[in-house]
């Protein structure tokens, strides 16, 4: 309940005791460690509001008792390096001397009067009796290890008591790449059922109903199109092999594959695996954050169970995957699936975590065959790049007819903004639909496999096209630092050598904004990021910040 209060893609993060972990119930990735020095635990004496994230019944709570000394960190691991994400600091409020307040200087100090109109109510009575607010602390960034830190509390003498960290999304980007010049070939974009624009699934690979995952007139799984704040996307789910639960063909959901005939979209005699292709999507392996995913459902009839893992999907049956591309002329299919180490049950397997696509088969080299997937032993090895699947993805791939790796093509991936590309040798398989056409598949095409992707689009374009990188025009971060006596924030944001920007600010993001600078100067050289430092904000409650590109 916490997180969908919170907003769309939110984690909780309990607070459960001195230097422990507790990792999310959510996101089983993200995990949270607690330093607190002379604060009280636990405190159950405001269970009836507090989150009672471990499960013991209590709902306890950090308790720093008044006490100006204490001081309190928390450490969140299990990010990417470089993630960025907005904190929150769940606060229990009890009486009009509760405080706030960061790190060392008591200038941070915030009273219930300031916390509650900029805070998100989680339990708020409207009476006396105590009640829980998120507080956003604003936007942190990863360190090299996948980990963000925060420091909490030493009050200027009210009593704070804090029940949990809340992890929120940044922000929704824009596509990382630029179009193409010319634009791409076929565009899917994620917003409405596939078969509306030109997508099919009368196919060897697919049985599905037409439900959408949650539907209860529809069997287990299936494809809808699915809204988190702005983002709209589209969600395919695998449940496994309804068929052994009572629920016959056709249109089970045992497998589900979308084809689009490429004729139409590619010049024409075109071949795109021999003479180059270039695809781009944008996509993430969901856990059960709120938004529908049905029971497992597994192959051979085993129990059903709650769909509580972040489950993605391999390359199986000659070369078929979440994303993936049959020519006719070579009769070659290669695909690319999100995969993870968290897996349905029964017959499932894992690839590992990351992005998986066709093995290299050595002794097959570029001859098509069904030896290119996850569980083939031929020699030459599987293809994983390792990222969070969990995480919004942006993935460019273009691939080119070459063996000199040993296989037939290499695939050469971007990821989420990279120029530089990591590339694989790969051999192509044979699977096939056993259309008379080149054309592009999407979907999780397999019985025995259980697995559920979102999609926010997929993309396509004759041609090797290295990407150009989009420069979203944003602040990136505003960090808060509480140095002793001298406390100040930084605020960041992309820019380029030679740009100038106007800065302001505000104590209450009313307008009347305080302008700081009109023409400060973007950092030199080849740098992308400028950083303003404010070194003004003893004593401020709270401060708004608004950059603007000359």
């Amino acid at each position: 309940q916490i997180e969908t209060t919170v907003g769309p893609g939110s984690t909780y993060l309990d607070l459960v005791g001195q230097g422990t972990t507790y990792t999310s119930a959510t996101d089983p990735t993200l995990s949270l460690s607690t330093d607190a020095t002379d604060w009280g635990w636990p405190d159950t004496s405001d269970a009836a509001v507090s989150v009672d994230g471990d499960g013991d019944g209590t709902g306890d709570v950090f308790d720093d008792m008044g006490n100006t000394a204490s001081d309190f960190t928390a450490s969140i691991a299990g990010f990417e390096a470089g993630e960025r994400a907005n904190l929150y600091v769940v606060c229990v409020l009890r009486d009009e001397n509760d405080d706030f307040s960061w790190g060392a200087s008591p200038g941070a100090l915030e009273t219930v009067a300031h916390l509650k109109p900029r805070g998100i109510a989680i339990a708020e009575d409207g009476a006396d009796a105590a009640d829980s607010y998120a507080l956003l602390l604003g936007t942190f960034t990863a360190d090299g290890l996948g980990v963000m830190r925060v420091s909490l509390g030493a009050g200027a003498g009210g009593r704070t008591e804090l029940d949990g960290l809340v992890v929120a999304p940044a922000t929704y980007h824009s596509a990382a790449y630029l179009e193409p010049v010319g634009g791409w070939d076929c565009v899917y974009d994620g917003d409405a059922d596939p078969t509306t624009l030109g997508w099919t699934h009368n196919n060897g690979s697919d049985a599905w109903d037409g439900s959408v995952p949650g539907d209860p007139g529809g069997r287990p799984g299936g494809v809808g199109v699915l809204v988190e704040g702005p983002h709209v996307f589209l969600r395919i789910q695998d449940t496994g092999d309804p068929r052994d639960h009572g629920f016959g063909d056709p249109g089970s959901n045992r497998k589900i594959m979308f084809n689009k005939d490429l004729t139409g979209d590619f010049s024409a005699g075109y071949n795109p695996l021999t003479q180059g292709v270039t695809l781009y999507f944008r996509a993430r392996v969901p856990f059960a954050n709120g938004l529908p995913l049905d029971d497992y459902h597994p192959d051979g009839g085993a129990p059903t169970e709650a769909w509580s893992v972040s489950d993605g999907y391999v390359i199986h049956d000659g070369g078929k995957g979440t994303f993936g591309l049959r020519e006719l002329s070579s009769a070659s299919t290669i695909s690319f699936s999100l995969a993870t180490t968290a897996i349905g049950p029964d017959n499932d397997a894992t690839a590992g975590e990351g992005l998986t696509m066709n093995r290299l088969n050595l002794a097959m080299g570029a001859t098509p065959s069904g030896d290119v997937d996850l569980n083939d032993e031929e020699v030459g090895g599987q293809n994983l790049l390792p990222l969070k699947p969990q995480n919004w993805k942006d993935v460019w791939i273009t691939i080119v007819a070459d063996t000199s790796g040993g296989g037939g093509h290499r695939a050469d991936v971007y990821l989420d903004g990279a120029t530089v590309p990591q590339s694989f040798h790969l051999s192509p398989g044979d699977g096939t639909e056993k259309h008379d056409y080149t054309y592009l598949a999407m979907g999780m095409g397999s019985t025995n496999r259980t697995g559920a992707v979102d999609i926010d689009f997929f993309y396509a374009k004759e041609g090797i096209h290295v990407p150009e990188v989009r420069v979203p025009f944003e602040v990136v971060e505003v960090r808060y630092v509480p140095a002793p006596g001298a406390p100040r924030v930084e605020v960041s944001w992309p820019s380029l050598h030679g740009q100038t920007f106007k800065v302001e600010r505000s104590t209450d993001a009313v307008p009347a904004w305080e302008e700081l600078d009109d023409t400060y100067p973007a950092t030199a050289g080849t740098a992308t990021v400028t950083t303003y430092i404010d070194n003004d904000v003893a004593g401020a409650p709270g401060m708004v910040y608004r950059v603007t590109r000359n």
